[in-house]
């Protein structure tokens, strides 16, 4: 971490923004949700609440 700050510092000038993203998608909920979405009222609970929780 310190060599990318130090690299960005010296090609950049500084770091105006760091953004930390994490998350999972609701395809960890249905596989299918690309071709075959579904809204979150008929999901498994625990799948919704995985999703919720780690975003």
């Amino acid at each position: 971490m310190t060599r990318a700050v130090d690299e960005a510092w010296s090609r950049l000038g500084g770091i105006d923004m760091l953004v930390n993203n994490a998350g999972i998608g609701m395809r960890r909920v249905n596989p299918r949700f690309m071709t075959d979405p579904r809204g979150f009222w008929e999901v498994p609970v625990e799948g919704f609440r995985a999703v919720v929780e780690a975003n």
